[in-house]
């Protein structure tokens, strides 16, 4: 499958603390069931576990991570000086959403000319908001 096919959600900071919304994980368009259905809660862990050391494993590949950090900051700069209402991850202040207000997380958000034009708030299942 082309990595360009699967799509999911990382929320909240970078790292140890992210989380991983398998619930929102799509491939094809279609749930992550669909394709693996064996999946166990032990393998999203693991899965889990990967994604947020990948980070560490950047640094210590290359010795840091500014590359990727500065190409995500073009590409968000991009998206607001062009207008594009493109979705991309970025931290926002909560105004109610999950219950939380008046506190920056990370979600899927519509970017153009006024910078965050909606956040997007993904339905995520009762473990992942726990």
């Amino acid at each position: 499958m082309a990595p360009v096919a699967v799509a999911g959600l990382v929320l909240g900071e970078h790292g140890d603390s992210s989380v991983v919304a398998f619930s929102t994980v799509r491939i094809g368009g279609l749930p992550l069931e669909s394709w693996a259905p064996a999946t166990t809660e032990a393998d999203k862990s693991a899965m889990a576990i990967k994604v947020r050391r990948q980070g560490y494993d950047i640094v210590a590949g290359k010795g840091c991570t500014s590359y990727g950090i500065a190409s995500a900051i073009v590409r968000i700069c991009e998206a607001v000086q062009r207008d594009e209402q493109m979705v991309l991850p970025v931290s926002c202040r909560l105004s109610g959403e999950f219950g939380i207000a008046d506190l920056c997380l990370s979600l899927p958000c519509i970017l153009g000319a006024n910078g965050i034009e909606r956040v997007l708030v993904p339905d995520l299942d009762s473990a992942e908001l726990t």
